[in-house]
């Protein structure tokens, strides 16, 4: 492998990558102003132009790690642009290579962190490609591998709040999928062990919305699995510690939380009471996010909360 005192004295070389760095990197660039002009046939034809110079490099200098993470950082990149128009089986190609080139550099340089963090990254890109596809079998293992990564990661760089990010996004996507297979149980765990992740990234780096937006993520679906299995003490608990929303759905999905709760708590006047405030507490918040009422009052995954009176006037008077 040629250090950097070596490229510098090699003009061949210094100029080959120069050159090919310039044009991927214009390449791509120019693919996101056509993206964001919304002229997505043009934008693909750059992108794909980027990704073949960095093929061609990595390629062509095979022991530079560099060219080899950036590589697989556009084919993670170009593969989630697939995902998003519909296309699972060019994403999954993609990804495929995107691990292949991570597990490279994890065994070539294991002392990286952010070799160690690519693999994730591509994995659970890799579950959503197979999610996407009806394989949420193998979704799930792809996303419990990404786990154990993160832990590993982890465990190298315990006071690092990009480690514990990594980790709590592999565990958050993990309760997701397995939530979709209506694994109720390791969906909870997962979600757990991820809003734990979450709030440790936060308490290191406060004010990053990264870690916020993950641990309300996290917390709201959490509670959602808890209600899914009968538990309404447990998801009182845990949406009563949301630190804000700032989506529709995630309103949408706190609010069918407590509404399966209100379900599950039956007789339990008190838990039902506490429950119901808890609901009033959430609604106009929930409309602060841009929430529609109309329509809201009518969901069937409400139940019982649409037929209270405090929750039918905050509703009536959102209208």
């Amino acid at each position: 492998m040629q250090t950097g005192g070596e490229l510098e004295s090699d003009d061949n070389f210094g100029l080959a990558l120069a050159t090919g760095f310039s044009r991927r990197n214009g390449l791509w660039q120019l693919g996101n102003v056509w993206s964001q002009s919304g002229r997505k046939d043009e934008a693909e034809r750059e992108w794909s132009r980027a990704l073949a110079i960095a093929r061609d490099l990595a390629r062509d200098f095979p022991d530079e790690p560099d060219l080899l993470r950036r590589l697989a950082s556009l084919e993670s990149n170009f593969a989630t642009m697939h995902l998003a128009a519909g296309r699972a089986e060019e994403a999954r190609g993609l990804l495929e290579d995107a691990i292949r080139i991570g597990e490279r550099l994890v065994a070539e340089h294991p002392l990286t962190a952010a070799n160690r963090a690519m693999p994730i990254d591509s994995r659970l890109n890799f579950a959503n490609a197979l999610s996407a596809a009806g394989e949420l079998d193998r979704a799930v293992d792809s996303a419990a591998r990404a786990a154990d990564l993160g832990r590993e990661l982890l465990a190298g760089n315990p006071e690092s709040a990009s480690a514990l990010g990594s980790l709590a996004t592999a565990e958050s996507n993990l309760g997701g999928l397995l939530s979709s297979r209506e694994d109720y149980e390791r969906a909870v765990a997962s979600f757990s062990s991820a809003v734990e992740h979450f709030g440790s990234a936060r308490a290191l780096q406060p004010g990053w919305e990264i870690w916020d937006r993950g641990l309300r993520y996290s917390r709201i679906n959490l509670a959602v699995a808890l209600a899914a299995l009968g538990r309404p003490r447990e998801v009182l608990d845990t949406i009563s510690l949301l630190p804000g929303l700032a989506h529709p759905a995630e309103a949408v999905a706190s609010l069918e939380a407590l509404a399966g709760a209100v379900e599950a708590a039956g007789p339990d006047g008190a838990l039902v009471s506490d429950l119901l405030a808890e609901a009033e507490r959430l609604l106009p918040r929930s409309l602060e996010t841009g929430l529609s009422v109309d329509g809201l009052g009518d969901r069937r995954s409400f139940g019982r909360l649409v037929d209270e009176p405090a929750i039918r006037a905050i509703l009536d008077g959102g209208r």
